[in-house]
């Protein structure tokens, strides 16, 4: 938790460590003391976007939401990655790299890092096969009925693919979050094969009802 929200030298030597266990007369209960030795914690000198030619360097900064000055933090910096990701996605950019590194330029920069996002776009990427896995009682064309908007030869959007997949869980056939859903090369240049993979729940049920009355 230390080093994901900006302590980054928290690995270095032992800082954090069980000082002392504190028994009862009886030793049924013990109380535990943990020594944390807070290194600094760091924050944002600048950030920098090599790469980009889809989208302006001012709009990445934006989803970044990340500011001069704020904390250090590899969990909000992942969060924030995702967005940029997920935007690359919608343009069909499936298969961008998007990585990043905490630089600190100087020694002298003391509790400040330099933020480092390098992108690869690669190219836009058209939809393939769509192959459609473990459906034993859903029938393909209700599954596919629900990917309209999503058929192969158009450009891969990861948003259309996951509200076709918020419709089919509306019909109650798959229980949330069992569908599985993924892309890897096919046949076709410039094109991905899309498997999808679902566990079939109870598409059915019985209700017995009895009452009763005075008469």
């Amino acid at each position: 938790y230390y080093w994901l929200e900006g302590w980054q030298d928290i690995y270095n030597g032992e800082r954090v460590f069980v000082e002392g266990l504190d028994f009862s007369s009886d030793r049924s209960e013990v109380d535990i003391r943990i020594r944390v030795k807070e290194p600094v914690r760091y924050s944002v000198k600048s950030i920098t976007v090599t790469g980009n030619t889809l989208f302006p360097t001012e709009k990445i900064l934006e989803w970044m939401a990340m500011q001069p000055g704020d904390p250090a933090s590899e969990r909000q910096t992942e969060e924030h990655l995702k967005i940029v990701r997920n935007r690359y996605g919608e343009q069909a950019y499936i298969m961008a790299k998007i990585s990043h590194e905490w630089v600190q330029e100087n020694p002298e920069d003391q509790g400040t890092l330099s933020l480092r996002i390098k992108i690869e776009e690669g190219g836009k990427m058209r939809i393939g096969r769509i192959d459609i896995e473990a459906n034993s009682r859903t029938k393909d064309e209700v599954i596919r009925r629900e990917l309209r908007d999503f058929a192969p030869g158009e450009y891969y959007n990861e948003n259309k693919l996951q509200r076709a997949m918020e419709r089919l869980y509306a019909y109650q056939y798959f229980s949330y979050g069992t569908i599985k859903f993924w892309h890897e090369p096919g046949s076709v240049e410039g094109a991905q094969d899309v498997k999808i993979q679902v566990e079939e729940g109870n598409t059915g049920s019985i209700r017995l009802l009895g009452g009763y009355s005075s008469a």
